[in-house]
């Protein structure tokens, strides 16, 4: 009989090495904080850009406070023609809440809404800054622009989010536009020397 089909033997080290492996039955994970072992002075210090804008900032400047205004009365508008009385006025803070939530829902990724507020799994951001059936009453009653203001036969397809769309545009049109456009390593083109035809 060949050598090749017997079953190699673990050598005398591998021997020593399998017998210390803890049986998988035996292990149980521990609780315990996280005590960070690197020294501060060895991270580098950070400046910031005094010019950097915080996040939210940032987003004001997208989104500002006036739009939270409109909605504000659009949803309060809506629930009033809508018979809801039930609903509570709402107000621009409130709103903006609600906003902020939506964008949070994006972050984390939940696949239902109700997740982020279930026991077990729940995110403080949602459930100590509104109660589930006011975010859910808030969402389902929100509008951008008064109902009864829309003409029939209006062919804007985004005419209930155009507040939203116009906003958001005429930011980025107030953007500083680029001189100098760099398409490669080598090629650097000016919006002067670029022909319509040359890309």
């Amino acid at each position: 009989m060949s050598d090749d089909f017997l079953p190699e033997m673990p050598s005398a080290s591998e021997y020593t090495l399998l017998q210390n492996i803890t049986p998988k039955h035996s292990i149980r994970w521990r609780h315990k904080e996280i005590i960070n072992t690197i020294s501060p002075a060895w991270f580098p210090s950070i400046a910031i850009d005094p010019r950097v804008e915080s996040p939210v900032d940032y987003y004001n400047r997208y989104v500002p406070k006036q739009l939270f205004q409109v909605m504000d009365e659009m949803a309060n508008l809506y629930a009033t023609y809508s018979n809801k009385v039930s609903l509570k006025p709402t107000t621009a803070k409130e709103i903006e809440i609600l906003s902020g939530l939506h964008l949070a829902t994006e972050i984390f990724g939940y696949p239902c809404l109700k997740m982020y507020r279930e026991t077990n799994i729940s995110i403080p951001l949602f459930t100590e800054n509104m109660a589930r059936d006011r975010f859910f009453e808030l969402r389902n009653n929100l509008h951008l622009v008064d109902n009864t203001a829309i003409s029939g036969n209006s062919k804007d397809a985004l005419i209930e989010v155009r507040l939203i769309f116009d906003t958001v545009r005429k930011r980025c049109l107030d953007l500083p536009l680029e001189k100098t456009f760099v398409l490669t390593n080598r090629l650097f083109l000016s919006p002067e020397n670029m022909l319509p035809n040359s890309i």
